[in-house]
């Protein structure tokens, strides 16, 4: 069996979290790319309460994000670890109403739902947009 990535292994502990939290209001899914997917696509997708929520998760414990200190990883992995077109899905995901955001931990994937738990769906004609978590 392959050892798993840091970042799956992030990715598994966020989706536990807010599982064991959200329950029956939340549906989640990895999202996996690969040569037919669009570029860019964050790596958890979410419904929590009618409101769509995507996480881009970036681990700092992965090999090219390792500093000194966790604090400096976690900085690191989510300043320099997200791309352009990763970058981009998230904004498109803020402009549309949804709820969307960087995380490097379970923590930080936990505020981004319990901020979507907030929100209504998006009305027809007013709503209030997300600001974005980590961008």
């Amino acid at each position: 069996m392959a050892r798993q990535s840091a970042e799956t292994a992030l990715v598994l502990k966020m989706r536990k979290a807010g599982r064991a939290k959200y329950g029956d209001r939340l549906v989640d899914i990895k999202y996996h790319g690969d040569a037919m997917s669009e570029a860019g696509v964050s790596d958890i997708l979410c419904c929590l309460d009618g409101v769509f929520v995507a996480c881009e998760a970036k681990s700092p414990e992965s090999s090219t994000h390792k500093r000194k200190t966790l604090e400096a990883s976690i900085e690191h992995a989510l300043e320099k670890g997200p791309t352009v077109k990763q970058r981009l899905f998230v904004a498109r995901v803020l402009k549309s109403g949804g709820c969307a955001g960087f995380a490097a931990t379970v923590e930080q994937f936990m505020e981004i739902l319990d901020h979507a738990a907030t929100r209504t769906p998006r009305a027809i004609a007013d709503y209030e947009a997300c600001e974005g978590h980590n961008v």
